[in-house]
């Protein structure tokens, strides 16, 4: 869609032409004034730079101001873990027919024009002892690689990490595992309001922002909690990877919604009333899933994925709506070789593709058109006609969160849920890991799920190895992939990984 872009750039030589025409500046001026003109301008004068100097005291004041409540916000540190604490941002308003408001947009893209970065101490709110840690992605890492660096930092990358280690061998399983990048893809209308890529002074082709948005929220008890006694991890993995020129708007408000949401049926449970039943934990997921696709703004042709895995003690949970992918991996614990580790795909979630049997029934039935793939190898879309009656948005999946306007053609936000009981697991020989990934990195990103598994599996066993550097290394291979690939003419799909290792 083709926006009206509203900024208008006044070169400082105009403003100068202004003040000269006014004569200002004009030297003949002061010669032909009376005395009582020379006082009025005396007293006009003072009274300037009095004005001057009272805004500029006043500014400076407010800006010490300013700087001095973010220092206190930046001292803000919680004293269970020593993580600062976590500061949400405050969504832009959400007003009906916002395609028709582009300022209103305009802070939206704005607003997320950048995933969330670092570790927080995320606070329960009902006041209880137990300690949530939310780790987003310690960099984007399109801020220290570039298609140029690739080849360069193959070696660097091999068997390191960008971070240093910062947990023991023993420990390693804590580490977060959260990595990002931002894609290769440019698109046409307006960017963020301070977007240096434009390409060119005039043109509205702008390089889209990292749509994917990637947390893993770690919940630790209290000395005295007695509520999570029944548990040894729990944890909650969020992967969202948005679409279409809002994606990135619809990506991030789902995270921070659905992160504020689990840790309020956290703060709910106790040991008699967590939830046995995993109806009624699937039901949850449902209704979280659910009640933020229909909170969030109606961003025009935009949505996302969304992966959600939930370890409640002995029972983890993986809810999948589109096209990207979570699995459970298994390796020996002691392998009697240095040789790759022989890695087993345990679980893996089924994507929600258009031309599967169920997802096109259910599109048909409301009157919705499956286009099929074209060519080998291409994938199946769901027509959805654009309000303004002229465009027809093509959708690889058939669920998404968001794409309002596709809901009366078939698109549903409808998770799917499977439930791994970790008891049953062979604990004693082997280890686990889950694994959440966007398609920048598997499927279009051209590694498999066995690939990905096996070189984590690696980190893991290695004395040394650095599970964070492993998932940087799959980035930078896949973007390898990308850039090989002489039929996507440079075009990169932005790539996120979550990893964690399974604690049985």
């Amino acid at each position: 869609m083709k926006q009206t872009n509203l900024r208008v750039s006044l070169p400082m030589t105009n403003h100068h032409s202004r003040f000269r025409n006014r004569g200002i500046n004009n030297k003949n001026i002061g010669y032909r004034c009376r005395p009582c003109v020379w006082k009025g301008l005396l007293v006009f004068a003072l009274v300037v730079c009095y004005v001057h100097f009272h805004f500029t005291a006043s500014t400076v004041v407010s800006s010490r101001k300013k700087e001095s409540k973010r220092g206190d916000q930046k001292q803000a540190i919680s004293s269970s873990n020593g993580l600062p604490l976590i500061q949400l941002p405050v969504y832009p308003p959400i007003r009906d027919n916002m395609a028709q408001n582009s300022k209103l947009m305009r802070e939206w893209n704005d607003w997320a024009k950048e995933p969330m970065i670092g570790s927080y101490s995320f606070p329960s709110l009902s006041g209880n002892t137990i300690d949530y840690v939310i780790h987003f992605p310690s960099v984007d890492l399109e801020s220290v690689l570039s298609q140029k660096q690739h080849n360069n930092n193959n070696d660097k990358m091999s068997g390191t990490s960008l971070r240093t280690a910062t947990f023991s061998s023993s420990r390693k399983h804590l580490e977060p595992v959260v990595s990002t990048r931002r894609g290769n893809k440019y698109s046409q209308g307006e960017g963020p309001s301070d977007d240096e890529e434009k390409e060119g002074t005039d043109s509205e082709i702008y390089r889209q922002p990292n749509q994917d948005r990637v947390l893993l929220i770690t919940r630790n008890a209290g000395n005295n909690d007695k509520t999570h006694s029944m548990t040894k991890d729990d944890f909650w993995i969020g992967l969202f990877d948005g679409h279409g020129p809002y994606g990135h708007c619809v990506s991030q408000y789902v995270s921070l919604e659905v992160a504020k949401r689990i840790r309020k049926e956290w703060d709910a449970e106790t040991e008699q009333s967590q939830p046995t039943d995993s109806e009624i934990v699937k039901d949850t997921i449902k209704d979280i899933f659910l009640s933020i696709n229909q909170s969030m703004p109606r961003l025009y042709g935009s949505g996302s994925t969304g992966i959600g895995i939930w370890r409640r003690g002995n029972s983890l949970y993986l809810s999948n709506v589109g096209d990207s992918v979570a699995f459970v991996a298994s390796f020996a614990k002691n392998p009697e070789s240095s040789a790759e580790p022989l890695v087993d795909i345990v679980y893996a979630t089924r994507p929600h593709k258009p031309d599967m049997p169920e997802e096109r029934s259910r599109i048909e039935a409301v009157g919705g058109t499956v286009e099929d793939p074209p060519f080998k190898g291409a994938t199946a879309r769901l027509l959805i006609p654009m309000p303004d009656g002229i465009q027809v948005f093509g959708l690889a999946m058939s669920r998404s969160l968001g794409d309002h306007d596709g809901a009366k053609y078939g698109l549903i936000a409808d998770p799917t849920t499977d439930v791994l009981d970790l008891s049953t697991l062979d604990s004693i020989n082997k280890e686990y890991i889950v694994v959440a990934a966007t398609d920048g990195i598997i499927d279009h990103g051209r590694l498999s799920e066995q690939e990905v598994a096996q070189t984590l599996a690696k980190s893991f066993l290695a004395e040394g190895g650095i599970p964070a550097g492993a998932a940087e290394q799959l980035i930078v291979k896949a973007s390898d992939m990308w850039a090989a690939d002489a039929m996507m003419q440079g075009y990169r799909d932005d790539q996120s990984i979550v990893v964690r290792k399974l604690v049985l």
